[in-house]
């Protein structure tokens, strides 16, 4: 599957020019998992909240960061 595939249902509303294009791997939602390259999808839980863990992804290689709500994006590309 390519990762820009996950998208093509979604309204996007804004997203950083070619952040889909650098986009690796399936997407995660766990800050622990995210790997060199992937998307990191912030999901607003009844414990967590994924916005919470941006910085934490950024460092860890995301590329490409998914939110539900306006969020700082420590450098990386968002959708």
């Amino acid at each position: 599957m390519n990762p820009s595939d996950i998208f093509k249902d979604i309204r996007i509303l804004d997203c950083s020019p070619g952040a889909l294009a650098k986009a690796r791997g399936m997407p995660v939602c766990d800050s622990r998992d995210v790997k060199e390259g992937c998307v990191f999808t912030c999901i607003k839980g009844s414990g967590e909240d994924g916005h919470e863990h941006i910085r934490e992804a950024v460092k860890k290689g995301a590329a490409v960061i998914v939110t539900e709500r306006e969020a700082a994006f420590y450098g990386a590309e968002y959708v």
